[in-house]
């Protein structure tokens, strides 16, 4: 599954905005648009999927094991974010 944008969120907080990202194999590689390190070493993170354009509830999985490097940001994805 391959994407243009995402976020990953702590909280009310935006931990990450990305920009193009592939999912493989339950893990996550996305470009960096803007990143706050503080943000990115706390817990939980949620990576987050706007799907509202096709009129579908957001993509939302625990994000774990987050690392910076190169400009990209890559993590495993866990469970799905209960309502």
């Amino acid at each position: 599954m391959t994407g243009v944008c995402a976020v990953v969120e702590w909280g009310y907080h935006v931990a990450a905005d990305l920009g193009a990202w592939e999912l493989r194999d339950g893990f996550i590689r996305a470009r960096i648009v803007r990143a706050d390190p503080f943000r990115l070493r706390q817990a939980p993170l949620w990576f987050t999927v706007d799907n509202s354009a096709s009129g579908k509830p957001p993509f939302q999985r625990l994000f774990v094991d987050a690392t910076i490097a190169g400009g990209y940001l890559t993590g495993r994805l866990g469970p799905r974010k209960q309502a």
